[in-house]
Parts: structure tokens; C-alpha cells; sequence
């Protein structure tokens, strides 16, 4: 039998199977978004700039490349200046980063914590793209 692990809780789980905590994600993920951010990121503006981000970021989890020294496959276009801060960076190449399902997770619980630390955290998300962008 092969085996894989949840990306989002790290649960040994049957190849081919979806995890529980994947499926409550997905069924609650939009309840706590208001009906414009429901509505931007069904956009196809939204789905085209994640492509770009995507690409731009050779699909690669940067954050683990240059924090965990691990080579992953991304998962999720993270907002680093969040959309309720600054609604006109939306779309924003420079404000968006790709990070595997685990990390994004990480990253929001760490700006949680207080301000110096959201704006540190931001700080470091901003340092890995120019870091990225000079290294390739």
C-alpha cells in the first residue's frame, strides 16, 4: 500500500485519499472571506495573476527553499500585505508570494502574534522574493 502525507497537517494518509482536515478547509474556506474577496478570487484576473506567480516562482515554495533549506512544490499565492489592509495591492506581483498549504498556514499564525511581528514577517517575505529574484 503506498502512502503520502497531509501537506496541510502533516497525517499519514492512503495514496489517492484526501485528508479530513483538507475537506473541512475546503468546505469552510470561504466563510470567513466577505462577498468581494469571495468574488475577487473566483476572478479570472485572480486566476491568471496566480499563474504568473506560479511561474515566476518556478512553482517552488520559497520560504522553504531559503528558511527550511527544502526544496517544495507551492500550494497557495499568499497575500504578504493582506487584502483588508491594503485592498489596491490585489493584484500586486511584488505583494505575492508562493508558499506550500503547511507554510501559508505558518506565516498567517506568525503575523497573529502582534504587529512587530506581522510587519517582521512581511519584511522577511519581501527580502526572500528580491533574494529569489537576484539568485535566478
Amino acid at each position: 500500500m503506498l502512502y503520502k502525507r497531509c501537506s496541510r497537517c502533516g497525517n499519514r494518509l492512503e495514496y489517492n485519499t484526501i485528508c479530513g482536515c483538507k475537506a473541512k478547509y475546503k468546505t469552510n474556506s470561504d466563510n470567513y472571506k466577505n462577498d468581494k474577496e469571495r468574488k475577487f478570487y473566483k476572478s479570472k484576473a485572480w486566476q491568471d495573476t496566480t499563474n504568473i506567480i506560479k511561474n515566476r516562482f518556478i512553482y517552488l515554495d520559497i520560504y522553504s527553499y531559503y528558511i527550511l533549506g527544502k526544496i517544495e512544490k507551492g500550494e497557495v499565492v499568499h497575500h504578504i500585505v493582506s487584502l483588508n489592509e491594503d485592498w489596491s495591492k490585489r493584484l500586486c506581483l511584488s505583494n505575492l508570494i508562493y508558499l506550500t498549504e503547511k507554510n501559508h498556514r505558518k506565516i498567517h499564525n506568525l503575523m497573529k502574534k502582534s504587529i512587530k511581528d506581522k510587519e517582521d514577517v512581511q519584511q522577511l517575505l519581501f527580502s526572500l522574493i528580491k533574494r529569489f529574484k537576484t539568485d535566478f
